[in-house]
């Protein structure tokens, strides 16, 4: 090995560029691994503060669909259903909703077909979702 290393370029060159490939490399997953935890805990510290979350909804509303929400902390939560000028049409909740997951039925049927809008509001944050109904 010490006479390819003295007498040949080549594997000299070939040798440094795997050594600069695999520092390279390895720096690149040190770098994700540390910004995944420091994602996690963000998340972790967002979740610890009077946020709610809506499940995903599907792309198209038929008939009727459940929307559902998680809440991390007794709170006023306005759930309301709004127009494609998102001028308000109905509400589906307006009180005070305690922790954990809660599922609010949405009624598609005397709907007309087209674009809509929830709106989900709270002391801390509003929430605007675009969907389709499609009966």
């Amino acid at each position: 090995m010490q006479e390819l290393w003295t007498n040949n370029t080549f594997w000299r060159i070939l040798i440094n560029s795997i050594g600069v490939i695999s520092i390279l490399f390895g720096s690149w997953l040190l770098f994700r691994f540390l910004k995944s935890i420091f994602i996690n805990n963000r998340e972790k510290k967002l979740m610890d503060k009077k946020f709610i979350n809506i499940k995903s909804l599907p792309n198209v509303f038929k008939n009727s669909t459940q929307i559902c929400l998680i809440v991390n902390f007794n709170q006023h939560v306005t759930l309301s259903l709004l127009d494609e000028n998102e001028n308000h049409l109905l509400s589906l909740h307006d009180g005070e909703i305690t922790v954990g997951e809660k599922i609010f039925v949405l009624d598609t049927k005397k709907l007309k077909n087209g674009y809509y809008h929830i709106l989900v509001k709270t002391d801390h944050q509003n929430i605007f979702r675009k969907i389709v109904v499609n009966n």
